[in-house]
């Protein structure tokens, strides 16, 4: 993970960039901002078209800011007198995402007669140099007009390739990719075919994993139980395993959450209106709580391992029984937690609900930590209930896999790894020859006969879908008995036969097309 210090110089950037963009465009409204370990950034609706040239001159007047030594504050409010000073600052939208948050108490960044919504804010003991550099500025999405996000780092620490956040939003890439629709109402999400696809390769993976442990599924009245509280779920589930004849002690379904903290689209997969969670309740006598809660960690890191996540470890508690990692009394998830030699970082901060709780929290492109899957020891006053979730939030796991890589989904999750251009109708033939061909090795592959489209067009719109490989076929590759490739990722064409395609597969998956595989 990244230094405090970081973390503290990009807090502090980005609010010496709203606060610069706030002077320079009056009628700017801000939308989020924050700093992270690896850059500092803002979102920001303008009411003009913004111009890539305009990075210059924020960064100026960001650096006569800091020059000016302007008194710096963090302020603690509560968010109804928070919304108040931002309306009389006229940023209507931080005014109206206050409004609705769920939180008592919000932090405000305060830089001279400016302030704005801050989701932390460390104030460094001493006055530091001017370290910004504004590296990038691009449309959010296209489905939310005048959406801008100026992304910067710090001089001295974060290095990234031209355009890396622009090309790993996933606010853009889902609608590119054709996983996701923003509704027109700004409430949620469509899952369209290809999420869909994904979405029942990840479930039939949990459900897979979960009858191992002889976990069985169920499906309780539709009530839809919100992101503060599982207990609509939780008190189904319980009912089930005290009054059912043969004893369920092991019960799973899928849930759908509302989520209070959802008040935009601009979060997009991060904070939907509401999303998909797996919720398994197991109960357990106490003298056998420590080797459950053992094997469910070990059953909420599958994901995140397999999909190559980057992400922390956190431990909650809503009592005072989680001690500091050097003390001999260890909480119960502080002994799972040491007995698979895992490192995490302590959060005081509890729940009414839950007695201790683990939370898996991943990094997005911009290096902020989302909440994904989770573990809890709920209060009882018989027997130990334990909760877990794979997942978390369904829709989010999918956003920050997305952004992860840039589109390029791992082999097994997609429903398309390969698409096939055919150039004319004489080639049909040859392609279908090498489209069963690649079937039968368990590739999946879509066959474009669009002839009336452009070649161009139906180029552009593969690249633009990110599929991992596309393949060429025209009179040259008919007679010749090779392909036309192009990769994901790579600005270049070449000739290869269909054994070399194989070969280039094998070495890019490892030999593995399946999730179990790659475990």
């Amino acid at each position: 993970m990244f230094k405090n210090n970081n973390i503290t110089e990009n807090q502090i950037n980005s609010l010496l960039l709203a606060a610069a963009v706030v002077e320079l465009f009056p009628k700017a409204l801000l939308v989020e901002g924050q700093g992270t370990g690896a850059c500092f950034f803002c979102d920001i609706v303008f009411p003009f078209d913004f111009e890539p040239h305009l990075l210059g001159v924020i960064e100026d007047r960001m650096r006569m800011i800091h020059k000016e030594d302007r008194v710096l504050k963090s302020l603690e409010m509560t968010p109804s007198n928070a919304a108040l000073w931002m309306q009389h600052q006229k940023q209507y939208l931080i005014a109206e995402k206050l409004k609705k948050t769920s939180s008592s108490l919000v932090t405000m960044g305060q830089i001279g007669e400016f302030a704005t919504w801050v989701s932390h804010l460390h104030l460094p003991k001493n006055r530091t140099a001017f370290t910004a550099k504004l590296k990038e500025s691009f449309i959010v999405c296209s489905s939310i007009p005048g959406l801008v996000r100026i992304v910067g780092v710090a001089n001295s620490s974060y290095k990234q390739k031209r355009l890396f956040w622009q090309e790993h939003n996933h606010l853009q890439l889902i609608c590119d990719m054709q996983l996701f629709m923003p509704l027109e109402n700004q409430k949620g999400w469509v899952w369209l075919p290809k999420a869909e696809a994904m979405k029942e390769l990840l479930i039939n993976y949990w459900k897979k994993e979960s009858f191992k442990e002889n976990v069985e599924f169920i499906t309780s009245p539709y009530l839809p139980a919100t992101i503060n509280s599982l207990n609509p779920v939780s008190a189904y589930h319980k009912q089930v395993f005290q009054n059912s004849q043969k004893k369920m002690n092991k019960l799973a379904e899928l849930t759908w959450v509302l989520n209070p903290d959802s008040s935009d689209m601009q979060q997009g997969l991060f904070q939907p209106f509401c999303y998909l969670t797996d919720s398994t309740h197991l109960f357990c006598l106490k003298e056998n709580l420590l080797k459950q809660c053992i094997s469910s960690l070990q059953f909420i890191l599958k994901i995140p391992k397999i999909l190559g996540f980057e992400f922390e470890i956190i431990l909650r508690s809503s009592h005072s029984k989680i001690r500091e990692k050097s003390d001999m009394r260890l909480s119960i998830m502080q002994m799972a937690l040491k007995e698979l030699q895992l490192d995490y970082r302590i959060e005081k901060k509890g729940h009414s609900d839950f007695i201790e709780r683990i939370e898996i929290h991943i990094a997005d492109s911009l290096k902020r930590m989302w909440c994904g899957p989770f573990l809890s020891i709920l209060k009882s006053d018989q027997e130990a209930i334990l909760l877990r979730s794979m997942f978390g939030n369904l829709e989010r796991m999918l956003g920050l896999l997305v952004e992860q890589t840039g589109g390029k989904l791992p082999f097994w999750l997609t429903n398309e790894n390969i698409r096939i251009i055919v150039v004319n109708s004489e080639s049909r033939v040859y392609a279908e020859a090498v489209c069963s061909q690649l079937s039968q090795k368990g590739i999946k592959v879509l066959m474009n006969y669009q002839y009336s489209v452009s070649l161009a067009q139906r180029f552009y719109e593969a690249i633009k879908a990110r599929i991992s490989y596309i393949v060429l076929i025209g009179e040259k590759e008919r007679l010749t008995n090779t392909l036309t490739l192009h990769e994901s990722g790579l600005n270049q064409e070449q000739g290869i036969t269909l054994d070399a395609l194989f070969t280039r597969i094998q070495m890019a998956t490892g030999g593995k097309n399946s999730e179990s595989e790659n475990q």
